[in-house]
C-alpha cells in the first residue's frame, strides 16, 4: 500500500465540511440526548426477541472479508441479532456518516477512530456513554492495552469499546541485509542510517559510503523516507525530548511546537535522508513504484501494523518487521485503537451493544485476529503464541514498543492546524523546495492562526 493510503487511513485527512455538518447536527442532538456524557443509571442491555440492526465501517478489500467472517461468526453465537453491514472506504466513510446523522439515519453501531471523530460525535451527543453497560456487563477493562482506554474516553467516560490495535513498524528485507553483510535490523535511527548508507546502491554497485558514488543514478535505496506527521515526525520529535504540541494537550489552549529545536531537528534529520545521505528516494522517485517494498527497490520502509496484508503475499525474498527506531536510547511510536460505539438515535441500543460488547470481547477478539490482519486490543490475546504465529517475524517486539506510543488527544481546530503542518512539510519540506527553518516558520505561524479560530 503506498504512503498516501497509510496516512488516509492513519491520520485525520481534511474535514472541514464533516466539521460543518456536525456542527449542524449538534443544534439538534446537543440537550435532547439522555446519552451525553455524565449520564448514568440503568441500560437495557439484554436480546430478547429477533431484532436487525445495521453496522457502519470502513476497511480495505482484506479488512471486509474479514469483518465479514467477524459478523458471521457473531450472528452464529448470537442468533437474534441480524447485522446489515454498510462499507465504504476511509474517507467516504466520514462523509457519509455525517450525511446520516444529518438525515437521523446513521446505522446503529458504527466503527470510530480514536481523536477527531470521536471527540466531536461524542461532543455533539451522537454516540451513546458506554460506562452503564460496561458496568451492568462486569467488564474488566484491565485487559486491554493501557496505552489505548484514553483515546476511547471523552470527558472521562467509554464512548468506544475496542476493536483493534494498530502499531507503527519498520519492514526490512533479510535478503538484502544479508547480501549487504549485515547480520541484524537497527533499533535506533543512528544505526539505520549506517546500514541504510550501505544498502544504498548506485548502477555501478558502489554504495553511499564509497568513493565514486553516484547519487543522481541510484538503483537501490537503503530507506523508504515519506512525510507523516503523527506516524514518524512526531514519535521522533518525541524521542528528542519534544512535543508536536504543547502539554497537556487538552489544557484548552494548545499550541503547535513544529518550529521549536527538538521538531526542526527532528525534521532535518529525516529530510537529510532523502538530500543529504541520498540513501532514500525523493517522493518523485517514490511515485514510480506501486509498492517501493515489494519492488525489492528499498531494504527498509516504515509501515502501519493495518496494511501488513499487503506484504505478506511477497514470495521472492524474505523479510521481517522491527519497532520504530529509537533516538539515543529514548522510544516512541504511534499506537492507535480503533474501537465500535453506539449511535445515539438508535432504538435498537440493547442489539447494538450485544454487537459492539461481543466484538471487544474475547470470542469476538479471537475471531476478528485470525487470519493476522488486526492486532487484538486484548492484550494476552496479541501476545499469545497462537496470534504471533500468523505475524512476520519481529511482530513481538513490535507489540512490544505499544507501551511507547503517543497519544492521540484532540482539541479545537486541532485538525485543521495538523492538516496545514503536514501538507506544509509534504509539499514544501519533503520536496526539498524548501529549507526545514522556513517550512517549519510557515507551518507555525499558520497553525497558530487556524489554532485561533482563523483561516489560512
Amino acid at each position: 500500500m503506498s504512503f498516501v493510503s497509510a496516512v488516509q487511513r492513519w491520520s485525520w485527512p481534511a474535514v472541514a465540511g464533516v466539521a460543518v455538518s456536525l456542527a449542524t447536527i449538534g443544534l439538534s442532538a446537543c440537550g435532547s440526548n439522555s446519552n451525553a456524557a455524565g449520564s448514568g443509571g440503568s441500560v437495557s442491555s439484554h436480546v430478547t426477541k429477533p431484532v436487525s440492526i445495521t453496522y457502519g465501517h470502513w476497511g480495505s478489500a482484506d479488512e471486509i472479508k474479514a469483518s465479514n467472517r467477524l459478523l458471521g461468526a457473531f450472528h452464529a453465537q448470537n442468533p437474534k441479532v441480524s447485522i446489515h453491514p454498510q462499507i465504504a472506504d476511509w474517507n467516504t466513510y466520514w462523509t457519509k456518516l455525517a450525511t446520516q446523522f444529518a438525515a437521523g439515519q446513521a446505522p446503529d453501531a458504527v466503527q470510530i477512530d480514536p481523536g477527531y471523530y470521536q471527540v466531536n460525535y461524542a461532543g455533539h451527543g451522537l454516540l451513546v456513554n458506554l460506562d452503564p453497560y460496561i458496568k451492568a456487563a462486569h467488564i474488566n477493562m484491565n485487559r486491554y492495552w493501557a496505552s489505548e482506554l484514553p483515546t476511547l474516553r471523552y470527558q472521562g467516560h467509554y464512548y468506544e469499546m475496542p476493536r483493534d490495535m494498530n502499531v507503527n513498524l519498520v519492514l526490512w528485507n533479510e535478503n538484502l541485509f544479508h547480501k549487504a553483510g549485515i547480520s541484524s535490523p537497527p533499533s535506533s535511527w543512528q544505526q539505520l542510517l549506517h546500514d541504510a548508507q550501505l544498502l544504498t546502491l548506485d548502477s555501478s554497485g558502489h554504495n553511499a559510503t564509497q568513493p565514486g558514488f553516484n547519487p543522481n543514478n541510484i538503483v537501490q535505496w537503503g530507506y523508504g523516507n515519506y512525510e507523516y506527521l503523527d506516524g514518524i515526525e512526531e514519535p521522533l520529535i518525541t524521542e528528542m525530548g519534544g512535543h508536536l504540541w504543547t502539554q497537556p494537550e487538552t489544557s484548552g489552549h494548545a499550541q503547535s511546537l513544529i518550529n521549536t529545536p527538538a521538531a526542526r531537528q527532528a525534521l532535518q534529520f529525516l529530510v537529510d535522508l532523502t538530500f543529504k545521505y541520498h540513501v532514500s528516494p525523493t517522493p518523485a522517485e517514490m511515485n514510480h513504484y506501486q509498492n517501493i517494498f515489494i519492488s525489492g527497490k528499498v531494504a527498509m520502509y516504515p509501515e502501519g501494523s493495518f496494511d501488513l496484508p499487503a506484504y505478506k503475499a511477497i514470495s521472492g525474498f524474505k523479510w521481517g518487521v522491527i519497532p520504530f527506531p529509537s533516538w539515543n536510547g529514548h522510544e516512541a511510536t504511534m499506537a492507535q485503537a480503533v474501537g465500535n460505539s453506539i449511535n445515539a438515535q438508535s432504538s435498537k441500543k440493547a442489539a447494538a451493544w450485544t454487537l459492539v460488547n461481543w466484538i471487544s470481547s474475547p470470542a469476538g477478539q479471537k475471531v476478528m485476529s485470525a487470519d493476522g490482519i488486526n492486532i487484538p486490543s486484548i492484550q494476552s490475546m496479541a501476545e499469545s503464541p497462537n496470534f504471533l504465529k500468523k505475524e512476520p517475524s519481529g511482530m513481538k517486539a513490535v507489540l512490544d514498543s505499544i507501551k511507547y506510543g503517543v497519544p492521540y488527544l484532540d482539541f479545537p481546530h486541532k485538525t485543521d492546524a495538523f492538516n496545514y503542518i503536514e501538507t506544509v512539510m509534504a509539499n514544501d519540506v519533503w520536496t526539498g523546495r524548501m529549507s526545514v527553518p522556513a517550512g517549519a516558520a510557515k507551518a507555525a505561524t499558520g497553525a497558530k492562526t487556524i489554532l485561533a479560530g482563523g483561516h489560512v
